[in-house]
């Protein structure tokens, strides 16, 4: 039974990276209506946190590059899975518990995406928790733990979006 739910959440992923491989390219893209809004986006993407090893594997292939992540502490290094699609896994004991969506990705959703600026994100998902020169912070419950997205603005708008858990 989980196997089957953690593959349709899967599927939901696939369908949002831009990259897919050459039999996929054969099928018609959806049409902007039939894209979710970038808070529901947001909401099916924060569903691989807590996927295991196994599923990623069985969903995503291998990944390009394996690679670590140091972060301010040494306890906060990291194991990142990282997808030709600009799409990175970042790995606490044997669970995902970071998502990056970075250059070469490509967000679909109907309202918002890579390239958006800082007032068109805060009038779909409100006002952020936090905010810096060139990132945002906002809160958010999760299922069952709490959710962090932090986005990352450049001269072109949007550049990265780190989705994780802020439990860990």
């Amino acid at each position: 039974m989980r196997k089957i739910s953690v593959v349709r959440r899967f599927f939901l992923l696939a369908f949002f990276i831009s990259a897919l491989s050459a039999a996929a390219e054969e099928e018609p893209l959806p049409s902007v209506e039939e894209l979710p809004a970038f808070h529901e986006w947001i909401d099916n993407i924060s569903s691989l946190l807590g996927a295991t090893l196994e599923d990623a594997f069985q969903s995503f292939g291998i990944p390009v590059r394996v690679s670590s992540a140091r972060g301010d502490e040494a306890w906060q290094d990291d194991v990142v899975f990282e997808y030709e699609e600009g799409f990175s896994l970042f790995w606490y004991k044997d669970r995902v518990w970071q998502l990056r969506f970075g250059p070469g990705f490509t967000v679909k959703s109907r309202d918002a995406g890579m390239g958006s600026s800082r007032g068109e994100i805060a009038a779909l998902i409100g006002t952020p928790f936090h905010a810096e020169d060139d990132w945002v912070l906002y809160h958010f419950a999760g299922n069952g733990y709490p959710l962090r997205i932090r986005l990352f603005f450049g001269e072109g708008g949007l550049e990265d979006i780190y989705i994780y858990r802020s439990d860990f």
